[in-house]
């Protein structure tokens, strides 16, 4: 077998706005990625990786795949879990992570995630749609792409759980090859396969030092890397994860 040339399928057009259409923007989201997979390894067997939510995106997408008749040679799911329901982060974990943002001292993204929880409260989020359709406004210091961001942050963790309770009740076991890579941070759950053991017949299970945010860090990068060589997916696709912290990796062998 000849060395395999590993893609990055991008998240096209992550704008808050296109979750105000009237398709599910995760739904879209999937049909991009897989439009990509097509037109950048159209024969053949292929294998995906997605870190956070881009792992069920994988996954989703590897389904989607084989359902069409495309050979899926395995499946890599970097720190995220199956169990379709919301489960409280612990309260350490949220105060770490916003320590972390305070030492940042990082004012625009903190004034843009503040925004961000307005806009999508309860009473806000109705007047969302027609906020959408105004032109978008040129705002000082680059604070509307700081919004924009936290937006679709906050819009995605909204209805993250909803789209995939949809997509993995429908889903039977499935006979793919897949790798879970875990980090501490989703020890609260209780499970060791965080809920994919009951969707996969083939699942390894690796867990890894740190947290969800630097489970890529260069102290865990050789273990990713061997097993994601494994899939004959490259580690260093996911060292430069996007602003969102998601990234989805294929490899045709």
């Amino acid at each position: 077998m000849g060395r395999s040339e590993s893609i990055v399928v991008s998240y096209l057009d992550w704008s808050w706005r296109r979750f105000m259409g009237p398709e599910c923007f995760l739904t879209s989201l999937l049909a991009d990625i897989r439009r990509q997979i097509d037109e950048k390894a159209p024969n053949g067997a292929f294998y995906i990786a997605g870190y956070s939510i881009g792992g069920p995106l994988a996954f989703a997408c590897a389904h989607d795949c084989r359902a069409a008749g495309r050979k899926v040679a395995g499946v890599a799911i970097l720190d995220a879990p199956a169990i379709a329901k919301g489960v409280p982060t612990p309260f350490l974990i949220r105060m770490r992570r916003h320590i972390k943002d305070l030492l940042k001292f990082d004012i625009r993204g903190l004034i843009g995630s503040a925004m961000a929880k307005m806009l999508t409260s309860a009473p806000m989020l109705p007047h969302l749609p027609s906020l959408a359709k105004l032109p978008a406004a040129k705002l000082p210091f680059a604070m509307g792409s700081y919004i924009g961001d936290k937006l679709a942050m906050q819009l995605t963790r909204q209805r993250y759980w909803a789209w995939w309770r949809g997509r993995i009740e429908t889903i039977a076991r499935s006979p793919i090859p897949t790798l879970l890579l875990s980090s501490a941070d989703f020890d609260h759950l209780g499970q060791e396969d965080l809920g994919w053991g009951q969707y996969c017949e083939v699942l390894e299970v690796v867990h890894l030092r740190g947290s969800h945010e630097n489970i890529l860090d260069p102290r865990n990068l050789e273990i990713v890397q061997e097993k994601l060589g494994a899939l004959q997916v490259e580690a260093r696709h996911f060292a430069g994860k996007p602003p969102h912290g998601e990234n989805a990796s294929t490899t045709e062998p």
